[in-house]
């Protein structure tokens, strides 16, 4: 039941993303990079919910790697407009 309701979740978060995307008329690879963090955090979580160690390691490291993933892609969008403002300016 559980699985059932993030695969839900996902398919939820996967349209808004989307609908979000056509309404600002953003190129669909940014869709990409929104939805992959999003995707590798569901899988993670689900592989924490088995039994066996190994899966729930690798589930640990799905939904870690997510955060950073997310992190990282924060700061350098915000380096980068940085970088494109002062270069405006």
């Amino acid at each position: 039941m559980k699985i059932i309701i993030l695969i839900t979740t996902l398919l939820i978060s996967w349209l808004v993303l989307f609908s979000t995307v056509k309404i600002f008329k953003i190129h669909k690879s940014f869709l990409f990079a929104l939805f992959l963090p999003l995707f590798l955090f569901s899988c993670g979580f689900c592989l924490r919910l088995n039994s066996g160690q190994g899966l729930i390691d690798l589930g640990f490291f799905f939904t870690e790697f997510s955060y950073l993933y997310v992190y990282v892609l924060f700061t350098a969008f915000i380096g980068l407009g940085q970088i494109r403002y002062w270069r405006i300016k």
